[in-house]
């Protein structure tokens, strides 16, 4: 039900809410409207028109209370404003409050392609609701056109979701129904639209399958998936056979400080056991669940589909070399899944997938506006609700917060999210569907320049073509993409050291086909190109990583996880590692036009992994031996303030980290004939608190070994000459650990060539 102000919104909008010549039949509006507050509305703003929809708050809440649907959205929002206002709600009960008028104000494009209605843009936030000093925000969802809802479709439970859940809203709006059906998000037209995505994407999106020689293949099962039985019945633990084939569903969620259900083989008795010789253990009652998980089987059920991976429930408790092994395969698991369930908003598994929620705060709302045009028949807006946290690639939830999940959203092929506010689905050839926008955007995966910001990399990924793999001057661009993926991956929250290599494992191998022939993953990093790799730098610490609760660590730095010269030795920490155009191959400043000059080659590297059948897992041990010439560097133990001519110096190679970690330094020049004054630079530190450090400072003064990488001219002389800051470790001769990455000026490339140092051989450990 609409009221009748509503039922005659045409947002043909007055230049000014207070111009009562021009529309003298609103005259009574304009007087009482003379009140408003317009610190958030601008008269002078170009293209923003204001258009008064009721009188009063007060008018709205007897419009809402009487059962126009849409007066009752505007109500809702203005009483639960979104979290992030960081501004009280509206009191209703006060008597100012209730006087103060509704103004929605349009956005009019000034492109002349378009109209002058804003009805007629897509894509874009077009309303903002006013009353008082208090906005809310509205936008028109994305419209089904002819082409998608018959073209498209090919049966009636494939047609436009707009036309059955829209009808189904204003139905139980009228019947007052909605709040009490609707109220949280596993209601059952929550779950039926996810259905129809599911649909939608198995009959229409070819790119979505699995596919081995043209053909579309079921994937193999886990290890070990949940058979979720049928409704009434308790769950079980299957253990599949080697090569089993199967449809399964993936949980990616928060751990939290919850309890997983432990299934332990040794603790598993006869009485435990359904039968002795059977493939399936026994699991505790459904209702000892944790929410979470009790949620997902829900889900599945209602999917119709058998079977239900969890992570820590696939996995023996206790059994380390199961842990390795199954752990390796996580990425797999979750790049065949049927579909992933992701937990968005919880932080634990005691939290649950559903959340309640105001659906007129989510669902599409549909305005039949008068118009000449017979075709034209409304439109579909949606306000916003009291938070955005709804979806997997919002970068606030819970979830994305978290290491592992990285992996588990690039490689899924279909996400189907449970946030606060309402469900989500992205799948390779759609993204951006929702509750409140069911149309989503469609994507061609297949038909875009590999590195595009535009697709993203949980895509590019996927791709089976790998003739579109892109290069530059010689150089895999992918090595690129892979360094922005490890900055990622660092700026978020990870609780045990061992989990690193694991963590990000399914990516390096998803990234392996897409590198060159007889590459090599090395510890995080890629052989090929390796010089680059090891000039990561330690940031400080991200303000994407969230803040845990008091008690718990985002990550136990303490032990062993991985080499020196690798960013996996430092990754509970922000890792840095980007490069300007300029000085890639290619570019007007090219580090490989000194390559020869600089004359560092490394020889050999070598990884020892806690399997040999697991080259993307844990590192035990590794090694670079290297043979360059090694000046010798005297860094400064006080922190050096940087100028804006060193952050101009240091712009070709992203990380200006915290000036903490940033130490002036002072190379030898007695090697170099052709320099008459010292060779100064700067010294980015991994970690200040480190013994060996400490170890070497005497008088203010850290003496140290720099392992040259690469060199390129500035804009402006000098040269910039970088690499590594070393220390000798140990009892062997000629063995380093990496300490910093260094930056030193040269005023000519000539003298690098012209270097006297001997070439020697070092091991980097």
């Amino acid at each position: 039900m609409r009221c009748p102000t509503c039922q005659a919104i045409d947002f043909i909008a007055a230049d000014d809410v207070r111009d009562e010549a021009r529309y003298p039949r609103y005259a009574v509006y304009w007087r009482e409207a003379a009140n408003l507050a317009f610190d958030k509305i601008r008269q002078d703003q170009a293209g923003y028109h204001y258009y008064l929809h009721q009188l009063s708050f007060g008018q709205l809440e007897l419009s809402k209370d009487a059962g126009c649907y849409f007066c009752a959205a505007l109500w809702y929002a203005f009483k639960e404003p979104p979290v992030y206002w960081n501004r009280t709600a509206i009191d209703s009960k006060t008597a100012d409050s209730k006087e103060l008028p509704i103004v929605l104000r349009l956005w009019i494009s000034s492109r002349p392609e378009y109209t002058t209605s804003w009805r007629d843009i897509p894509n874009q936030e077009y309303v903002h609701a006013f009353c008082g000093s208090y906005e809310v925000e509205m936008r028109r969802v994305n419209t089904p056109t002819r082409k998608f809802s018959t073209a498209n479709c090919h049966d009636t439970d494939m047609l436009d979701p707009f036309s059955r859940f829209s009808h189904e809203l204003e139905q139980l709006s009228c019947e007052g129904r909605l709040l009490e059906e609707e109220s949280d998000t596993g209601s059952s037209l929550s779950i039926d639209l996810a259905r129809t995505w599911y649909k939608r994407c198995l009959r229409k999106h070819d790119a979505c399958a699995i596919k081995q020689a043209c053909q579309i293949t079921i994937p193999i099962l886990p290890t070990r998936v949940i058979d979720v039985k049928v409704e009434g019945t308790n769950p079980v633990l299957y253990e599949s056979s080697q090569g089993e084939h199967g449809e399964y569903v993936a949980l990616s969620h928060c751990w939290g400080d919850t309890q997983p259900i432990r299934i332990e083989r040794d603790s598993v008795d006869n009485e435990n056991r359904l039968r002795q010789e059977s493939t399936e253990l026994a699991l505790p009652p459904l209702a000892q669940w944790p929410k979470t998980f009790r949620d997902a089987v829900t889900v599945v059920r209602k999917f119709k589909l058998q079977f239900l991976w969890i992570d820590n429930t696939g996995v023996i408790q206790g059994d380390k070399d199961d842990w390795a092994r199954e752990s390796e395969k996580m990425a797999q698991y979750f790049g065949d899944a049927t579909f992933t369930i992701a937990a968005n908003w919880g932080d634990n598994d005691d939290q649950g997938l559903f959340h309640n929620r105001n659906p007129l705060l989510m669902r599409p709302l549909r305005i039949i506006a008068p118009t000449r045009e017979p075709q034209y028949k409304g439109f579909y807006i949606c306000v916003t609700g009291p938070t955005s946290d709804y979806s997997l690639s919002d970068d606030q939830t819970p979830l994305t917060s978290r290491a592992w999940v990285l992996q588990e959203g690039l490689l899924s092929r279909r996400i189907l999210g449970f946030g606060q506010r309402c469900i989500s689905w992205t799948c390779f050839s759609t993204k951006s569907a929702s509750e409140d926008n069911p149309i989503g955007r469609e994507v061609e995966p297949y038909k875009h320049n590999p590195l595009s910001s535009i697709i993203p990399m949980r895509i590019q990924l996927r791709l089976p073509d790998h003739d579109m793999m892109a290069r530059q001057k010689g150089r895999n661009l992918y090595f690129d993409s892979w360094y922005l993926t490890i900055e990622d991956f660092t700026r978020r929250n990870m609780k045990f050291k061992n989990d690193v290599m694991p963590a990000i494992s399914g990516l390096a191998q998803a990234f392996a086909p897409f590198m060159d022939k007889g590459d090599e993953y090395v510890a995080g990093l890629w052989r090929n190109d390796l010089k680059l790799g090891l000039l990561w730098t330690v940031d400080r610490i991200s303000p994407q990583r969230r803040l845990l609760p008091p008690g718990r660590v985002n990550f136990d730095p303490s032990g062993f996880t991985g080499p020196s010269w690798s960013w996996i030795a430092h990754c509970h920490k922000s890792i840095e590692l980007r490069f300007s155009y300029k000085v890639l191959p290619g570019g007007c400043h090219d580090y490989l036009h000194y390559d020869d000059w600089v004359g560092t080659e490394i020889i050999k590297v070598a990884i020892a992994h806690r399997s040999l059948e697991q080259p993307y897992g844990q590192v035990l041990s590794g090694s670079l031996r290297v043979k360059a010439r090694l000046p010798t560097l005297r860094i400064e133990a006080e922190p050096y303030e940087l100028t804006s001519t060193d952050m101009q110096k240091r712009s070709y190679i992203a990380g200006v980290v915290s000036t903490t970690h940033t130490r002036r330094l002072t190379m030898d020049r007695k090697h170099f004939p052709e320099v008459f004054k010292d060779m100064v630079g700067d010294c980015d530190m991994d970690d200040m608190d480190d013994r060996l450090w400490r170890a070497h400072l005497r008088r203010g003064i850290v003496t140290a070994t720099f392992l040259p990488l690469i060199m390129y001219d500035n804009d402006e002389v000098p040269t910039r000459l970088v690499g590594l800051a070393l220390l000798p470790v140990g009892g062997r001769e000629n063995e380093f650990v990496r300490i910093g990455r260094a930056g030193v000026d040269i005023e000519s490339a000539w003298d690098v060539k012209n270097c006297t140092l001997p070439l020697t051989q070092i091991v980097v450990v």
